[in-house]
């Protein structure tokens, strides 16, 4: 949730949560080493949309992460997990 609502021109969201990170395997990337899934892409598109720019990728690769681990999901003020009602 924290990722997807705070600009990285802003804070270095990386090092704010501790991030262990690695190497992308098949692009100059890296990959998020406690996430349950990463997806390596190369940029296909991109696209004016009002005050944003929508991004188009074709996936090169999917990692899934197996590991057994307790991850913590953190909503912010005004957002609900679940099923809307």
């Amino acid at each position: 949730m924290f990722f997807g609502t705070h600009s990285g021109r802003d804070i270095d969201k990386l090092a704010e949560f501790d991030c262990k990170t690695e190497p992308a395997k098949d692009i100059n990337s890296l990959l998020l080493s406690d996430a349950v899934a990463n997806f390596e892409c190369t940029l296909e598109s991109e696209t004016p949309a009002g005050d944003h720019i929508i991004f188009v990728g074709k996936i090169v690769a999917a990692h899934i992460n197996t590991e057994t681990k307790k991850r913590i999901y953190t909503v912010g003020p005004g957002h609900q997990l679940g099923v809307s009602s």
